[in-house]
This record gives C-alpha cells, sequence and structure tokens, in this order.
C-alpha cells in the first residue's frame, strides 16, 4: 500500500510539472506577441513623426516638387534643380569655393535646353517660365544668359592681381594630388577657363561696360612669367622694351595677360557689330558715332598701325579675308 501511494504522489506530482510547464509557455507566447504589437505600433509612429518632420523641412528650406509628367525633360528638370540646389549650399559652408561658381552659370546657360529639348531655339538666351524659373536658384524672370552673368561675374567682382578670385593653397605636408593641382601651369589653365566662361556670358549678355573695366584690369596688372620670357628671347634683350599695355596683339605671344587682353577686346568688337546690326531707325545716326567710336578704340588697342608689316604677312590676310580679326572688320 505505501508503494501504490508512494507512486500516485509521484504520478500526480508529474501531471502538475506538466501543467505548469504548459501554463508558463502560454504566458510567455502572450508576452511576445504583445512585445511585438508594441513594437509595430512605436514604429509605425516614428515613421509618422519622420515624415512630418521631413515635410516641414522641405517646406522650410526649398519649394517640394511635385509632378505627375514623368516625361525625360521633366526629370532632367528635377535633376538640374537639385544640382544647383546643391552648388549654392556649398558657397553657404565655402564662399571661396570657386569651381561651384564656374558650374552654377553654366548650369543656368544650360537651363533652355535641359528645360525643352526640342524646342530651345534661343539657346541660353531662351526664357524659363516663372513657375518652374522659381525652383532654380539665380534663375529670374529674364532670359538664362542674363541671370548666369551675375553669377560668374562674382569671380572678377574686384580689381586683382590675378584677374579673377582663384588662390593656389599649399599645405605643410601636401599631398600627391594637391601637389598637382598647385602646378603653375594647371592655376594658369584654371585661370583661362574662367575668364574665358566670363568673357563669353559677357558676350551672350552684351556687357560691354564690364569687357572694358576688365581690360581696364589687365592693362594695370604686372607681366606674367612666360611672356616675360617670350618677349626677352624673342627681342633678345634682358629686359622687355616695354609694358605689357602695348604690346602687339596680333604678334603671338603667351601667357595669361595677353590671353585675357586679345580674348576681351576680340569681344567687345563683335558684340559692337551686333549692337550696328540691330540699330532701328530711330536715333540711328548718334549710336552709330557711338558704336563705332567703340569700335575704333577697339581696333588702337591691337598696338599694330596699319603700317605694320604683320598686315602684310600672308597669315594675317587669311585672318582678316576669312573675318578671325574683329577688330579689323568692325
Amino acid at each position: 500500500s505505501d508503494e501504490e501511494s508512494q507512486e500516485e504522489l509521484v504520478y500526480e506530482s508529474k501531471n502538475e510539472l506538466m501543467d505548469h510547464e504548459h501554463s508558463d509557455e502560454e504566458s510567455q507566447e502572450e508576452m511576445v506577441d504583445e512585445a511585438k504589437n508594441g513594437l509595430m505600433e512605436n514604429k509605425h509612429a516614428l515613421n509618422e513623426e519622420s515624415q512630418e518632420d521631413f515635410e516641414v523641412q522641405a517646406t522650410d528650406e526649398r519649394p517640394v516638387r511635385k509632378s505627375k509628367d514623368n516625361s525625360i525633360d521633366e526629370r532632367l528638370w528635377n535633376v538640374l534643380c537639385d544640382i544647383v540646389e546643391g552648388l549654392a549650399y556649398c558657397r553657404k559652408e565655402q564662399p571661396y569655393f570657386h569651381r561651384s561658381i564656374y558650374r552654377h552659370a553654366q548650369a543656368l546657360l544650360w537651363a533652355p535646353i535641359l528645360y525643352n529639348s526640342k524646342g530651345a531655339l534661343e539657346g541660353s538666351r531662351g526664357i524659363i517660365p516663372v513657375q518652374k524659373g522659381s525652383q532654380l536658384p539665380g534663375l529670374n524672370s529674364g532670359n538664362c544668359a542674363e541671370c548666369a552673368g551675375p553669377v560668374i561675374s562674382t569671380l572678377f567682382s574686384k580689381k586683382r592681381a590675378q584677374l579673377c578670385a582663384v588662390w593656389v593653397t599649399t599645405p605643410v605636408s601636401p599631398t600627391p594630388f594637391e601637389v598637382i593641382n598647385s602646378s603653375g601651369r594647371k592655376y594658369n589653365r584654371l585661370r583661362c577657363k574662367y575668364i574665358g566662361a566670363f568673357i563669353e556670358c559677357m558676350r551672350l549678355c552684351e556687357k560691354s561696360d564690364q569687357l572694358k573695366t576688365f581690360l581696364k584690369s589687365c592693362n594695370a596688372s604686372s607681366r606674367d612669367l612666360p611672356s616675360f620670357y617670350d618677349v626677352t628671347v624673342s627681342k633678345s634683350e634682358r629686359l622687355p622694351p616695354r609694358l605689357h599695355s602695348k604690346d602687339n596683339l596680333l604678334h603671338p605671344n603667351v601667357g595669361v595677360v595677353f590671353f585675357a587682353k586679345k580674348y576681351a577686346n576680340s569681344t567687345l568688337s563683335l558684340i559692337l557689330l551686333d549692337l550696328l546690326s540691330k540699330n532701328g531707325n530711330e536715333n540711328k545716326r548718334a549710336v552709330a558715332n557711338k558704336i563705332f567710336d567703340g569700335m575704333y578704340k577697339c581696333f588702337l588697342r591691337l598696338n599694330c598701325p596699319v603700317t605694320n608689316n604683320l598686315w602684310l604677312s600672308q597669315k594675317s590676310r587669311q585672318l582678316f579675308e576669312n573675318g578671325l580679326i574683329a577688330e579689323a572688320d568692325a
């Protein structure tokens, strides 16, 4: 009897243990389900809050571009707006980031073609609608070339010895890439690129006054080393015979200053020729006299009188016959 009672007690204890195990498993499953539900609710709440914060931030910083049009031109325009906004933001972080200025002006000149690739007949002088133009920093209601002019002009806003706002800074322990960037040849090529872009943009805007101011800055700057070496060797003298402001612009020469003077003077002549062709009947004589006076000054800046033998050379004759000497055509 004792053995039977012990077996019954063991059996009952086993049943009780099994019941406890089942109840513990059910309670654990209920706790896991509750935790999962809580996590899902918190995740939805966080997603809603982050979406609200993003919408508020987007409305504060820039206009949200929502369009049902999924065409290639529309997507290109959205990409252009994002790029220009990034370039403008770069100058907020680093005001002397000159590459962003060059690319910003270039993007504004490309805006009419990217807005309407098939109907952009006026090129960079095209006009963007106000609704689209407000999305692009630096673009107003005028034509795109006139909007790009003030952007690129910030590199030439002041009178500087190097002509444009570009400097070379070499750290104490430069990397190989920084050593290449600090070379004189690359620095001069970079200045020539910015000067050429500025002159071409002024031609599109027909800003002759800014080109005249730029020519004064060129004449006031000192002669650069390539030009100094070229003049010294060609004349077989130790020192150049005169200031570079009196150099013959038709004579082959090198240097950034010589390139800037020749390019700006030729572009100024082309602007005057365009103005002469657009001159109407009203006050035609007075305007024409003013234009011809400017053309004659451009010719005098060549520092090459008509008695110079360069005009008799075969190369100069070919350039003159092909209309490649704008000052002579003017």
